[in-house]
């Protein structure tokens, strides 16, 4: 937990103590891994409740993460001190986050709504991920407590859209740092808020379209809600702006990922990179006032950055697919990393790590080992910034040993 987490567990102590009995909760915790052994014992062996809740609210706050004990509480039939904990945490956010704009959530502008999923995700590919958590605990604070209760109006709408988009990249950011997620219960809990927006359909398909992406993401085998993504997707497609656009193209290219993947095929590839240049040409020719531009014109550099990965064989993520990469291939992705270089300092510390993969690759493929060999360590270096990225680490230690194993 973090220091607001631990102090929200302190502040409510007392309370804590007095209505759990963690002999009826561990079990489930230490399932999830959110409980070590040692402490497991050290409850058990008190025979006092009250003693063992001491231990319990003691231990945990430096063994079980803030969110697991939450939803362990909720599903042992402690919803009323799961709240209670929620809102104690809640509070103690908003009065820390001085640097939380409050008017997020009074935004007539759509513009300005659809920036808080990028500004999120910005957080995340930085790595400042404390500022990235309380920036999404503010917006859920602010719903439930000035908006949830509301009668219906064009305010409570536009809030309605900002929580559903922080509730979304939080979905999105436990899934990647590959904690355990039930993504169809938790998408069902975000779809609820679909009805107080202004367009409830607009907003399922962006919700569906997640809802694939953290099931490929969880490499799930079956992709359940490929047909509501597929009918939403079609029946809304012409009232989408850019953002949702995005979104879709997003969906479509990790479909052709996971195909590709799991299969190698080239025609899986092809497909992948036909979203891609979807993707490039979809935000090379948006985009309405300086800091949309700005959010775009980052998407195409991504974009031009995993295509290069997938012309050298890797997905996004910096796995390998295929050992063999063609010259053509080869020369395609020379040329995307030189217009991304111009660029390089555009790029948040996800995407240079990724940058520093592709060069390591494309590099190891020419037999230039001790080229292939720095760009991996850099990339791995960068790396050990991104603590959520646990797929993408694992990946570049592959990388830099197979570059070892081949010089």
């Amino acid at each position: 937990m973090d220091g607001l987490q631990k102090k929200a567990v302190q502040k409510i102590f007392t309370f804590l103590v007095k209505h759990v009995d963690p002999q009826y909760i561990i079990g489930q915790l230490y399932e999830q891994d959110a409980l070590t052994q040692e402490v497991m014992k050290q409850i058990l062996r008190e025979n006092v409740r009250h003693k063992r809740a001491m231990v319990f609210f003691v231990e945990i706050v430096d063994t079980c993460p803030f969110d697991e004990l939450v939803n362990c509480l909720k599903k042992t039939r402690h919803e009323f001190v799961a709240e209670k904990l929620l809102e104690t945490f809640y509070r103690l956010t908003i009065d820390q986050l001085v640097y939380v704009q409050p008017e997020i959530l009074l935004l007539g502008d759509i513009v300005s709504i659809r920036n808080i999923g990028v500004e999120l995700a910005v957080y995340q590919d930085n790595g400042k991920y404390d500022k990235f958590e309380r920036r999404v605990d503010a917006i859920r604070f602010k719903w439930d407590s000035e908006y949830k209760t509301k009668n219906s109006s064009a305010e409570k709408a536009c809030a309605a859209e900002v929580v559903i988009h922080a509730q979304l990249a939080w979905l999105k950011f436990k899934v990647d740092a590959g904690n355990k997620c039930d993504v169809l219960m938790e998408i069902k809990d975000v779809t609820r808020l679909a009805v107080y927006t202004k367009n409830p359909n607009t907003i399922l398909s962006i919700v569906f379209a997640y809802q694939v992406q953290l099931l490929i993401i969880q490499s799930k085998d079956n992709i359940i809600g490929m047909n509501d993504y597929n009918m939403t997707k079609d029946a809304v497609f012409k009232d989408l702006d850019v953002f949702d656009i995005s979104t879709l193209i997003v969906t479509d290219t990790l479909v052709h990922s996971r195909s590709y993947e799991l299969t190698g095929k080239q025609k899986a590839k092809d497909e992948m990179i036909k979203c891609l240049d979807k993707m490039i040409d979809q935000y090379s020719s948006s985009g309405d006032g300086d800091q949309t531009k700005q959010y775009l014109s980052a998407f195409g550099r991504n974009s031009m950055l995993v295509k290069a990965l997938a012309y050298l064989g890797m997905t996004y993520k910096g796995k390998i697919i295929s050992a063999v990469v063609s010259d053509d291939d080869l020369k395609h992705a020379k040329w995307v990393l030189e217009q991304i270089s111009g660029e390089f300092e555009k790029l948040e510390r996800r995407w240079k790590m990724m940058f520093h993969v592709a060069q390591a690759r494309m590099r190891q493929l020419n037999g230039d080992f001790e080229g292939a060999l720095w760009h991996a360590k850099v990339a791995n270096e960068l790396s050990m910034e991104l603590k959520h990225r646990f797929e993408e680490r694992q990946n570049i230690i592959n990388l830099l040993t197979d570059i070892q194993s081949s010089a």
